[in-house]
């Protein structure tokens, strides 16, 4: 039996028969959508689970992100909702497919090093669609990214190429 107080679900925090365990997460949650972030953090110092969730699957380190950043946590359209779901999936599923596509002929290094291209190109998406101003530390980061994809691929190659001229015996 699952009892359900102010929103916390004890049975899955393994505290059904003990009240003061649901009053005293309880007052977490309370602390959490109240700001009192100094509070909360001495709970969780002391060995609070970071990821104590409610019966919705809300954490106490989201909540009080949401309400610390000022971020809605309610309210938005079907439109941005739909847009929320289609851009997950896309970027989920496009972008994991065409990696794993990737990796049958670049190798998991050159993959994995040219995944670090994200956010440079993320951030000249939105220079060039958005009017976004650069930050100063993409321009030297995406150069030592890009120096870096080349000496992967130039080594690969390299050994692939010794490799196919080595004589077998």
């Amino acid at each position: 039996m699952t009892a359900i107080m102010d929103g916390v679900e004890t049975e899955r925090l393994g505290m059904d028969d003990d009240p003061e365990l649901v009053e005293l997460a309880t007052r977490l949650f309370g602390m959490a959508r109240d700001g009192e972030t100094e509070q909360l953090a001495a709970y969780l110092d002391a060995g609070v689970p970071v990821n104590l969730a409610n019966d919705n699957g809300d954490t106490l380190v989201m909540l009080a992100a949401c309400l610390l950043s000022g971020a809605s946590l309610s309210g938005y359209s079907t439109r941005t909702w739909v847009e929320l779901g289609l851009l997950t999936l896309s970027a989920q599923l496009l972008g994991h497919s065409l990696l794993n596509r990737a990796l049958r002929s670049a190798g998991a290094t050159t993959v994995a090093l040219a995944t670090l291209l994200e956010v440079p190109g993320a951030s000249l998406v939105a220079w060039a669609w958005l009017g976004q101003v650069l930050p100063a530390a993409v321009v030297p980061g995406a150069v030592l990214v890009l120096a870096g994809l080349a000496v992967v691929i130039r080594t690969q190659s390299t050994s692939r190429r010794a490799l196919a001229e080595a004589p077998t015996p």
